[in-house]
């Protein structure tokens, strides 16, 4: 009787029936899938390349820049020596042969007592410009 009635009843059965995916869909979404991570993977690496060459640039912009600085530097102390030299030279041109006498070997500073070192004020703020 079991049979009569499946056989009558089409919609009677173990339970409806789960869709099968073809092996062709199954190929397309797995192309897909590789599609898209390869994109992914192309772009962070364009990324990390591109911020690779970016520090480069930056190593090298500040090398060159450190290499200059250090030049400037240089000739900023060649030129405070020879400054300090004109300064503490004694020698005074077009008066045969007179010396002037360096500060400190002058009688007046004896006379000159030392001050004492104070402690440091509060500073006044600064007044605004014209038309603020």
């Amino acid at each position: 009787m079991t049979d009569k009635l499946s056989a009558d009843n089409p919609g009677a059965g173990p339970g409806p029936k789960s869709p099968r995916y073809s092996r062709r869909l199954v190929a397309i979404l797995a192309a897909g899938a590789l599609v898209l991570a390869g994109g992914i993977t192309a772009v962070s690496v364009g990324v990390a390349r591109a911020t690779a060459e970016e520090a480069a640039r930056q190593c090298a912009t500040a090398l060159k820049d450190s290499a200059a600085a250090t030049k400037s530097a240089g000739v900023s102390v060649a030129s405070s020596d020879q400054a300090l030299v004109a300064v503490t030279s004694i020698a005074l041109p077009g008066d045969e042969g007179w010396e002037s006498t360096a500060y400190a070997e002058r009688p007046g500073v004896e006379a000159v007592d030392a001050v004492a070192a104070v402690d440091a004020v509060e500073a006044v703020p600064a007044a605004s410009g014209r038309g603020q």
